[in-house]
């Protein structure tokens, strides 16, 4: 079946969804540094996100007035803690509500 929930059941998927997996994470505003444990901050596509995460506490991501205009991450807080800038450790990412602060100017 050349349309198998598996790795050759779609012509030319050789990354077997781990780019669309990519491109999901990083809309939330982070993007893993390879070969690190840290996360990039990155401008998020959504006012909010939740992600369940099994034997973690769910991960809130809240990015208030985010738009095309406004898409330079002024401030990152977690729990209410600001974090960055530009890499945040996996630690400090375990759970709990992410804000960013978003403004039209660098």
């Amino acid at each position: 079946n050349r349309y198998a929930h598996d790795p050759v059941g779609l012509d030319g998927n050789d990354d077997a969804g781990t780019l669309s997996a990519w491109y999901l994470l990083a809309s939330t505003g982070f993007y893993p540094v390879a070969g690190t444990l840290d996360w990039a901050v990155a401008s998020p596509l959504f006012e909010r996100v939740e992600v369940d995460r099994p034997g973690d506490a769910p991960w809130v991501v809240r990015a208030p007035g985010t738009s095309a205009e406004a898409r330079y991450v002024t401030s990152v807080t977690v729990d209410g803690v600001e974090v960055g800038p530009g890499v945040v450790d996996e630690a400090t990412l375990r759970g709990g509500e992410v804000v960013f602060t978003l403004s039209e100017a660098p």
